[in-house]
């Protein structure tokens, strides 16, 4: 009898200990998924998430060869993993000067990073001059200046930006993606046409959420005095995710 006793027992608890096992099991295999979900997209994401892209380095670089003469500018958009965001190149146009080309490729900066949500922005240049006017050390005198520089100044309080002046060694990305930009040339829209393009893919993706009147670069740039009819085109579009809902905008 006692040993027919013992047997129930052990039988019994047996019987309870099993689905608390399973619930064990099946809970750790949903934390486990989860947590590998997690580490995967931390590792690897497809598109940069919001909380990603808010911290960024901004480097931009300009110039007219001649000076005056044809100019280009560049600009790139660095996370802190030092995945690039987004770059750029701009034709500034056929009479721009050094000074002009470094500044639009400043605001070039600047205004993608707004449209993708950068919060707290270093801006990294190798012209003195641009830096120190943007912090407020030199004053902005040459009337050419004064558009771009205002502009800067209104998309740069959009966001938490800190200036540093570096090397020109230290901007060569920028550098090249200015080269690039004065190599373009005027396009069919007549002199001191500037256009935008080299947007990265990873870029495209994360504008595309906001797609639309939003998607074209609202940036001023007067190039070259006296131009007459010359003007300057804006685009850009995007899906999210591609393909999907996408939206495009451009302006003159």
């Amino acid at each position: 009898k006692i040993a027919l006793l013992g047997f129930v027992l052990t039988a019994g608890l047996v019987a309870l200990a099993l689905p608390l096992a399973a619930s064990a099991r099946a809970r750790v295999s949903r934390e486990g998924a989860c947590v590998g979900h997690t580490r995967g997209g931390l590792f690897s994401p497809a598109v940069p998430t919001a909380q990603a892209m808010s911290t960024a380095t901004l480097f931009f670089d300009g110039g007219a060869s001649p000076n005056p003469g044809p100019g280009g500018a560049g600009a790139l958009l660095v996370l802190p993993s030092g995945e690039t965001l987004w770059e750029g190149s701009v034709f500034v146009g056929k009479n721009a000067t050094n000074n002009e080309a470094e500044y639009t490729g400043l605001v070039v900066g600047l205004n993608r990073a707004k449209e993708l949500g950068v919060r707290f922005l270093t801006v990294t240049g190798d012209s003195e001059l641009v830096i120190k006017q943007m912090k407020g050390q030199y004053q902005v005198k040459a009337p050419n200046l004064l558009p771009l520089h205002q502009r800067a100044k209104m998309l740069a309080g959009s966001m938490k930006c800190t200036f540093v002046h570096v090397l020109r060694a230290l901007n060569k990305r920028a550098d090249a993606l200015a080269t690039a930009g004065k190599e373009l040339g005027p396009s069919a829209l007549g002199a001191g046409a500037s256009v935008i393009v080299g947007a990265s893919a990873s870029a495209g993706a994360s504008a595309g959420a906001s797609a639309g009147a939003s998607a074209g670069a609202s940036v001023s740039v007067s190039a070259s005095a006296g131009a007459g009819n010359a003007v300057t085109l804006f685009f850009d579009g995007g899906a999210s995710p591609n393909p999907g809902p996408g939206g495009a905008g451009a302006l003159l």
